[in-house]
């Protein structure tokens, strides 16, 4: 209802605006109609536009009254006590000062024979003032409404409002004047008035010009004012210390101070041999979606989505970005990960970008559990429409009492198969096992279960195959780089097409099949002409004075690979067997090709050159880790514990084509009955509410956001609905008969499950929308909405046309402002914090937090009584007020953004910023970083 009642605060105003107009121009002709009948037939018209001009008033004001009645008053202070009487006035002037007049000059002119000519006196009387200045002034007073409706943007400000209403004021008392004037005039000639069209129109064309002189120079100004700065301090905004005291808030190296730390220095780990190494190289291939369609991608290891990185809780984990060819620049942020601050990726936050012939290195402890996502903070919108993105799992570190084998793979619906290979050498990280032990408090840093519980069982993970859509037109290439695939089971176990790309129609013959040892890059960053170079700046120039007691916070991340997959069906070792939707027809429609996959049997791990890396895109299902015990694509549990099939669903629009992964149809799985299925929904859609529609099972919402849901009750034809960057888990147990999920309710886009893979789609009912402020069971949090709060801030969201670096735009706001100017959160390690999120606006902001996950407290005004419902990509619809809390413990320079990507680039961004931190980057026009 909130959209429709602020529609109507816009609507009414334009449509009274042209009404208006039309009604002001009738009553400034009536002294023209040339006879008393005439006259007297148009003044009884123009009181019928009386009744016309009330109803689009009466809705703007009805509309304000709504939103006083159902909202907080930040929704309808300006509406109700500015903007309604802007209108309201003129049309009370009407009508009990030009409606009465007019009744007395019908009255009048009835006294007329039909021929008499009309006096002096009753044409000064039909143009007077009262009659004409009412209507004109509703016309007026509607665009000055509808301009401040578009132009002013939350939080209220009398002052701001007070210059407009004294012009409107102005512009009434300059109509009482004029026509006063031209009554006076018209009552004292004895000459027939007669209309002088073009006079009106050189009037009309004179006030245009007017008009011009006045709006040109405004907006002349406001363009020029809008322009960034060339380089642009990230901590430039204004403080706001949120009711706390006041905090430390310096800007830039130069102002470092006793107790000061450097962003830079806000590391993870920088020593010790990591559980698991990877190398990510950012670089634009030309690939193919299931369907055919080719796509211009920029990708990850040359595949659309970049390799899913798969981990265990605890676990060190070491990634290389390499940037090939991406001109702009790129980096990587750990989506929804509370990595350390310098690790987030963000280009002028917590790093410089990663240019052409660079690399950069992150490395972090994988502290939570879940399902999350990676992609480039450098030009994110269109780094991330166009493919630098991939999915990250964080499955639970083994129970230290069990021996369990970990399963080698999970169905990744996106792209191509990889496991994890074992580095040798290392050991398994002290913290893997005790150090994460289940706590009888929810918290959304892994301290339950996200993935399988060890205790109930560990998941037999479905192997991810390769697909159409992951291999470069290039792939019979090695990368200039040095970085080829390792017999991944892509592009080295599949022909190309006729146009390069990777048909899977056409495996290999064994004689071509073989991979090439790649080597490893240089993991210091370095230009085309050799000279090495390192992204961070110089350590000399990052040095802290004095730590100030801040700790340095542990990170997380891991790796496999992705793959969009057509209809298979999996045995185990040597005999897996993989059937191939584009093959020749078989009995079934399939042809069965052997699948070889090539994995490292146990003592036999692929390493590569002396830094030991392993490019993602080298990792596959089937290769042991440290847990494995034989050379088998598939690895039984050492306990006697059901498995899971897990299946990873990252919904993109590649142009205008919807996919999962890199398939834009639907897939098929076998999967057996009473098996545990565990379907994993990222959304990676730039400005998409994405639904997905379960259907042929009760299933339940066991995760958001990577945090498990405590308890959550069976859920049976409901939908749920993923704002960009959300995350959901859905579980079921997998039912004799045929599953199907639906991506925006298509049934030519989805996930098809059955006994033996074959099938008709169940079909797809009436659904009602999953809610989850109600959902699951309440259990016990480090605190609630009863705590005491260190720090409370309000986030007013706003619209408002104007001018943002120059390009006249819908600007978002963030408390009436665009970055740089949004406030700095400012607050200190160990403050409870509080953020009431109040969307003004006419759309949703999923609004993310980064290096956090807050606690949702409640939803205008409901508690969340549900499972504790940790976040950190919140979906915030028009008229939706939240209230979140967070414990401020990761230190740092962190942002917080509308991850409609769009409006960050358009400024929708702001900053938490911890005392004592200091921020080395900038970014802007001189600077090669450039984060939305």
């Amino acid at each position: 209802m909130y959209s429709l009642f602020v529609g109507l605060t816009l609507g009414a105003p334009f449509l009274l605006l042209v009404l208006g107009w039309i009604a002001g121009t009738k009553a400034s002709r009536l002294v023209y109609s040339g006879s008393a009948p005439r006259m007297h037939r148009k003044a009884r018209k123009l009181i019928t536009w009386t009744f016309i001009l009330t109803l689009p008033v009466a809705a703007q004001a009805a509309a304000a009254a709504l939103l006083m009645q159902q909202f907080d008053p930040v929704y309808w202070q300006d509406r109700l006590f500015i903007l309604a009487p802007m209108t309201a006035l003129p049309l009370l002037a009407a009508w009990f000062v030009a409606v009465p007049k007019l009744l007395m000059l019908r009255r009048e002119l009835s006294r007329y024979e039909e021929e008499t000519p009309l006096t002096s006196e009753t044409l000064g009387r039909a143009s007077q003032p009262g009659i004409v200045a009412p209507f004109q002034a509703l016309a007026w007073s509607a665009a000055a409404v509808f301009l401040l409706a578009m132009t002013m943007a939350a939080p209220f400000d009398w002052l701001d409002a007070g210059i407009p209403v004294a012009v409107v004021l102005l512009v009434w008392y300059g109509l009482g004047v004029k026509h006063r004037r031209r009554s006076r005039k018209i009552a004292v000639t004895e000459t027939p008035v007669v209309s002088r069209p073009w006079r009106s129109a050189a009037a009309g064309f004179g006030a245009a010009i007017l008009l011009a002189a006045i709006a040109v120079p405004l907006g002349y100004l406001a363009r020029e004012t809008s322009f960034l700065p060339a380089t642009v301090d990230m901590t430039s905004g204004p403080a706001d210390f949120g009711g706390g005291a006041t905090l430390a808030h310096a800007h830039g190296v130069e102002a470092a101070a006793p107790g000061s730390v450097f962003v830079s220095d806000l590391t993870g780990p920088r020593e010790g041999e990591p559980d698991q190494r990877f190398t990510l190289t950012a670089e634009k291939k030309t690939v193919r979606l299931s369907s055919g369609k080719s796509v211009e991608a920029w990708t990850f290891n040359g595949q659309i989505p970049g390799p899913q990185l798969r981990m265990k809780q605890g676990e060190l984990i070491e990634v290389t970005l390499v940037n090939k060819d991406i001109e702009g620049g790129a980096t990587i942020h750990w989506h929804g990960l509370d990595v350390p601050n310098a690790e987030d990726g963000v280009a002028g936050a917590t790093q410089n970008a990663v240019m052409p012939g660079e690399s950069h290195t992150y490395r972090f402890i994988a502290e939570q559990t879940g399902t999350y996502w990676y992609h480039s903070h450098q030009h994110s919108r269109e780094a991330v429409a166009k493919g630098l993105f991939g999915a990250l799992i964080v499955d639970p570190a083994a129970s230290a009492d069990m021996d369990v084998q970990e399963p080698d793979g999970a169905t990744d619906m996106n792209d191509v198969p990889g496991g994890a290979e074992e580095v040798p050498g290392t050991e398994p990280n002290e913290n893997s096992d005790d150090a994460f032990a289940t706590d009888t408090i929810t918290t959304p840093n892994g301290t339950t279960d996200n993935g399988t519980n060890a205790a109930s069982g560990a998941a037999t993970s479905e192997p991810a195959l390769p697909a159409e859509g992951t291999a470069p037109t290039d792939a019979t290439e090695a990368p200039a780089d040095g970085i080829a695939d390792h017999e991944t089971g892509s592009d080295a176990d599949f022909d190309l097409d006729e146009e390069g790309l990777l048909d899977l129609a056409r495996p290999k013959t064994e004689d071509a099949s073989a991979g090439t040892q790649p080597e490893a890059p240089n993991t210091t960053d370095s230009k085309d002409d050799g000279a090495a170079r390192t992204t961070n700046p110089p350590s000399s120039a990052l040095q802290p004075k004095d730590a100030g007691g801040l700790q340095t916070k542990p990170g997380t991340t891991q790796d496999q690979l992705e793959t969009k997959t057509p209809s298979f069906d999996i045995g185990s070792g040597d005999d897996a067997t993989l059937a191939l939707a584009n093959g020749p027809s078989s009995d079934d429609g399939f042809t069965l090709a052997a699948y070889q996959p090539s994995f490292a049997p146990k003592g036999e791990v692929n390493t590569l050159a002396a830094e030991g890396t392993t490019p993602a895109d080298s990792l596959q299902d089937g290769t042991d880790d440290a847990n494995s015990e034989g050379d088998t694509l598939f690895s039984a549990n050492a306990v006697a514990i059901e498995g899971e099939r897990d299946f990873t669903v990252m919904t993109h629009l590649w142009g205008s084509t919807f996919a999962i992964g890199a398939n834009d149809g639907v897939q098929r799985f076998d999967v057996q009955p009473g098996t545990p299925v565990r379907m994993r929904l990222i959304n990676t859609d730039d400005w998409v509410r994405q639904s997905y529609m379960l259907t042929g099972t009760a299933f339940q919402v066991s995760a958001i956001d990577g945090t498990n849901v405590n308890d959550p009750g069976e859920l049976r034809d409901v939908k749920v609905t993923l704002t960009t960057g959300g995350r959901y888990d859905l579980t079921f147990d997998m039912p004799e008969d045929p599953v199907f999920l639906s991506v925006g309710g298509r049934k030519d886009l989805g996930i098809f499950l059955s006994p033996d893979g074959k099938g008709d789609l169940p079909a797809i009912p009436e659904m009602e929308a999953f809610d989850p402020l109600h959902y699951g069971q309440s259990m016990a949090t480090p605190f609630d909405a009863s705590s005491t709060f260190d720090r409370s801030f309000d986030m007013i969201i706003d619209n408002k046309l104007g001018f943002y670096n120059g390009v006249f735009n819908q600007l978002y706001t963030m408390n009436g402002a665009v970055f740089p100017n949004t406030p700095m959160y400012m607050v200190r390690e160990g403050d409870l914090v509080k953020i009431k999120i109040v969307n003004r606006s006419m759309v949703d902001h999923p609004m993310h937090l980064h290096g956090h996950h807050a606690l949702v407290l409640s939803r205008n005004g409901e508690a969340a009584d549900g499972s504790p419902w940790w976040t950190d990509t919140l979906d915030v619809q028009p008229g939706e007020t939240y209230e979140i809390a967070f414990r401020a413990d990761n230190p740092g320079l962190w942002m917080d953004h509308c991850h409609n990507l769009q409006h960050a680039e358009a400024g929708m961004s702001m900053h938490l910023m911890y005392e004592g931190v200091l921020a080395p980057y900038t970014v802007g026009s001189a600077t090669q970083n450039h984060p939305e």
